[in-house]
């Protein structure tokens, strides 16, 4: 008969190790958006109809084929704008509305729309209201922006960005880009042919595109009303500064792929990869030879800290190495080198290593901590949480900081006679003393 204890205690040790597999991502994926390159969107942060690109024109190649009796009517497509595909024109007449479906790939506060427009010619009366709205979960919609952008409409056709009020688009929700035309002139957009009932959205004369809200069934024929795509944007464009903090106990069997290992196999590391040994990181490799690592992610400031506890130094020669302030190409940075008896500031720089400052004290396991402030451009190590008197102030700009340097790494040795020390209960995080 199996042991209701045993079966209870085997459940929460799955538990337990599914949750120390999931929560290095947990900082990552609270603060992440999601980016567009610029084939789909103009801007990073956004979502769009359907990908930009597809708006532009395309040479072709080919021939139309041969005369037919009597004419003379060959042509050569030779992909020199001879010949070429667009996307189609399509007006928006007085007292419709057309628009797009844009499914939100992330949560964002879009302060930016667009579309594509045209007057011609420009409307003597009334107004073009650009609008919003938010499909809710029964399929209706409801209306959340309106914005009045008839004199940002020009005769010379293009994209036209509006600025709108903050509005916070939820990842996965679907929402409702449309021009309402209530000027006494037509308006016209690129558009793509879509014989289909998918993305589209129009409605047919004053009475129903005045509404600010569309039941299910209206939503359904607007769908169903509209056989061309318009290209349309949210975006946003204007950004909090936003402190990072990232932390990793190692609690689990593999590092993952938030760290980058160097591997000795492509001359990255001069003896193995670092990994994962009873919920600590540590490096197997041979003896004299160290193992690398760094963190992809950057903090959001130039003020950056990085603790770190350290544990297997005493009575060998062995050193842990924690960088700050590193290059994405690794180019340059600051470590903090700490071995049995001494702490070492270091700057690295044009391929070289160069000593900055050194404390000599006996070490034990503990708590090291290296931290930078732009304020006073000086680097400082703390042991404890205390004041060593370990520091050095960057007064040549050794180490850069032009935004590109941001990311951490570690090094763990192994001395001559097999000696190596452990590490755990790693944070990085924007820090200011």
């Amino acid at each position: 008969m199996p042991n209701e204890f045993d079966t209870i205690y085997d459940q929460r040790q799955k538990t337990d190790e599914t949750i120390k597999q999931n929560q290095n991502a947990v900082v990552s994926l609270s603060t992440s958006l999601s980016r567009q390159p610029l084939w789909v969107s103009p801007y990073p942060v956004s979502d769009v109809s359907f990908p930009i690109y597809s708006m532009a024109r395309r040479g072709i190649m080919g021939t139309s084929g041969p005369a037919s009796t009597g004419t003379a009517h060959t042509h050569s497509f030779d992909g020199n704008g001879n010949a070429y595909t667009a996307p189609l024109n399509y007006g928006t007449v007085a007292n419709d509305a057309n628009g797009c479906y844009i499914t939100a790939t992330s949560t964002f506060t879009a302060d930016k729309a667009a579309m594509w427009m045209v007057y011609s010619p420009t409307p003597t009366s009334g107004t073009v209201q650009m609008q919003i709205f938010r499909e809710n979960e029964d399929l209706s919609l409801t209306q959340i922006v309106d914005v009045n952008i008839t004199a940002q409409i020009t005769t010379t056709a293009g994209l036209v960005y509006v600025t709108i009020p903050p509005t916070v688009v939820q990842q996965g929700k679907r929402y409702v880009l449309r021009v309402a035309n209530k000027s006494n002139q037509t308006i016209y957009h690129n558009s793509l042919l879509w014989n289909s009932d998918y993305s589209g959205h129009r409605t047919i004369g004053s009475t129903s595109t005045n509404k600010t809200s569309y039941t299910a069934s209206e939503a359904n024929t607007a769908l169903q009303d509209s056989t061309l795509l318009l290209w349309g944007m949210l975006a946003q464009t204007v950004f909090e500064a936003e402190d990072k903090i990232y932390t990793d106990d190692f609690n689990r069997d593999n590092i993952g792929n938030s760290w980058y290992v160097y591997d000795p196999a492509l001359g990255a590391s001069t003896g193995a990869k670092l990994v994962l040994s009873n919920n600590r990181l540590s490096y197997p490799g041979p003896v004299s030879t160290y193992g690398q690592m760094y963190y992809l992610n950057p903090t959001n400031t130039d003020a950056q800290r990085m603790d770190l506890d350290i544990y297997g130094l005493v009575g060998n020669v062995s050193y842990v190495t924690m960088g700050i302030t590193r290059a994405t190409n690794g180019a340059t940075m600051a470590v903090l080198v700490v071995d049995s008896t001494q702490a070492r500031i270091r700057s690295y720089a044009s391929s070289t290593y160069t000593t900055r400052a050194t404390v000599t004290m006996p070490v034990a396991d503990g708590k090291w901590s290296f931290y930078y402030d732009p304020t006073t451009n000086t680097y400082t190590a703390l042991y404890n949480d205390a004041d060593i008197g370990l520091s050095w102030i960057d007064s040549g700009n050794v180490v850069p900081h032009t935004g590109s340097e941001r990311n951490c790494t570690i090094f763990i040795n192994k001395d001559a006679s097999g000696n190596t020390a452990t590490a755990d209960n790693w944070v990085f995080r924007d820090w200011t003393p």
